[in-house]
């Protein structure tokens, strides 16, 4: 009985947010894939950035775990394969010049995350790109209760650790940085005074409570 309600659970999970809050994160990270003409989305889920990328004249392809995710993608016209991600990435003899992991590793194990970041490394050309992006465990939210409301997540990757692992396997790291803030609140004088707050609070507490997001990583293979 306890695991056909966790499965039930997963399931609902796998739903994810809706499509205007993924749009909205990545809508400033696009700009990576510019003159990209053959790109790969790990875990791909309903294939939203691979429409964002088709809206920007850009080449795409997806994997998947989930076949629902999978048969959506198919559905929206674009090539997309039902796999395991490491199964995928290390048995394809494709080449990509760009390659997207969003909100993956973290559902790795140390072992497989480096595994499947050197298999990354395998299938892009000189100069392609890896874009990754995962839940920041600086962010006081998200490393307290949001990472922790899926139950298929293994464990967070901080920024210093994903850095190290990227250069150990031979990546260069052309960008590193947390997601855009977004502003809920129209108020800027609001806004102002509670980042000073915020800033307060740190000074006296060194708990950072200022949004943090997303941890963003752009690499690229020499």
């Amino acid at each position: 009985m306890g695991e056909s309600k966790i499965h039930r659970y997963l399931d609902i999970e796998h739903v994810g947010p809706n499509e205007e809050s993924v749009r909205k994160e990545y809508a400033p990270l696009l700009q990576y894939f510019d003159g990209c003409n053959n790109v790969l989305d790990v875990g791909c889920g309903r294939g939203i950035l691979l429409e964002m990328l088709r809206e920007r004249g850009i080449n795409a392809m997806g994997c998947d775990s989930e076949l629902s995710m999978v048969q959506t993608c198919l559905q929206k016209g674009f090539e997309c394969s039902q796999t395991d991600v490491l199964n995928f990435v290390g048995g394809t003899d494709q080449k990509f010049d760009a390659i997207c992991c969003g909100h993956l590793i973290e559902h790795l194990e140390p072992a497989s995350a480096l595994e499947f970041l050197c298999q990354c490394f395998d299938k892009l050309i000189p100069g392609g790109r890896l874009l990754i992006i995962t839940p920041n465990p600086e962010d006081l939210k998200i490393i307290t209760l949001y990472f922790w409301l899926d139950l298929t997540h293994v464990r967070p990757y901080p920024r210093v650790l994903l850095e190290k692992m990227l250069k150990h396997i031979g990546f260069a790291i052309l960008q590193s940085h947390d997601s855009n803030l977004p502003l809920h609140d129209k108020n800027i004088i609001k806004l102002f005074w509670m980042r000073v707050i915020k800033w307060f609070i740190y000074k006296i507490t060194r708990l950072d409570l200022l949004y943090r997001g997303n941890t963003v990583i752009l690499a690229s293979k020499p």
